[in-house]
């Protein structure tokens, strides 16, 4: 997703560039998206679940047990 705002905003700095018309600001633009993108790729770059991750699926696992449809797993280890 970040790939193509980063090639959207790419191609717009180019196309102002070529117009004269581009500013500061477009690079710097073009600059914190490029660290946006960096900052997420660093968060997201694990093999396995965080302990965040573990416990928000066993949330949403117990929420649609207790729906009756499937027994729910009360004191069955969350974290391993």
């Amino acid at each position: 997703m970040y790939t193509f705002g980063i090639l959207a905003l790419l191609s717009e700095t180019v196309q102002k560039q070529r117009k004269g018309g581009l500013e500061s600001v477009d690079l710097r633009i073009l600059e914190y998206f490029a660290a946006e993108a960096k900052e997420e790729r660093r968060k997201n770059s694990h093999l396995f679940d965080s302990k965040k991750e573990r416990l928000g699926s066993a949330l949403f696992r117990e929420m649609v047990g207790n729906r009756g449809d499937r027994p729910s797993r009360h004191g069955e280890p969350v974290l391993d």
